[in-house]
């Protein structure tokens, strides 16, 4: 629970950034990387705040002390529960969220290498689970949001391979109709797996 606290803080933090976020259409041209959440060069008035208000200094505390528990740990690994990959896309999120957070705050080359290993780790899955499109809404999120926040230092042949995890086990799927039966009902799934499709177009 205190992760999912965590990173619901970090994103309440970003919320004046979604504001001013750019629908992806065929007609407008993308802004520069990173472009979710926190777009590039809000790092410093992230930062400004957090120094001035006591308790988003203890989240950024907490968040960095995670980040150097998961320094060299081995990344996840693919073990469905039953008929579900949630825990392993959840822990996925969590651990290249705060890594990629702790990197463009503190440039911490430890984090980018250790965020790097997670997401060539979950691109290299043979799937995402997307019997269960919950693991692969989770999945895409965290991967997206790796790859747009490391972007800038990523090699292309990192980002590459990301790029095709995130169209091939990420978006495409949810056009099969073996898959995308969601779709067609009101749930969390589509509250939830809906626009982080969107937000990785």
């Amino acid at each position: 629970m205190k992760i999912f606290k965590h990173l619901l803080t970090i994103g309440l933090f970003c919320l004046a950034a979604i504001a001013n976020a750019q629908l992806v259409t065929a007609d407008v041209k993308l802004s520069a990387h990173p472009r979710i959440l926190l777009l590039a060069g809000q790092e410093k008035e992230l930062l400004a705040n957090i120094n001035a208000d006591v308790n988003l200094l203890k989240v950024h505390q907490a968040i960095i002390k995670s980040c150097d528990a998961m320094i060299n740990i081995q990344p996840v690994h693919y073990q469905k529960i039953g008929k579900r990959l949630l825990n392993v896309s959840r822990e996925a999120l969590h651990r290249i969220f705060y890594l990629s957070y702790g990197y463009r705050m503190t440039h911490n080359d430890q984090y980018l290498k250790q965020a790097e290993k997670e997401l060539m780790t979950v691109s290299s899955f043979a799937d995402w689970n997307p019997t269960h499109y919950l693991d692969v809404g989770e999945m895409t999120m965290a991967v997206s949001i790796g790859y747009d926040w490391l972007y800038n230092d990523l090699s292309e042949s990192t980002k590459a391979i990301i790029r095709d995890a995130i169209l091939n086990k990420g978006i495409n799927t949810s056009l099969d109709k073996a898959y995308n039966s969601w779709l067609r009902v009101i749930n969390n799934w589509n509250r939830y797996v809906m626009p982080v499709l969107l937000m990785v177009h």
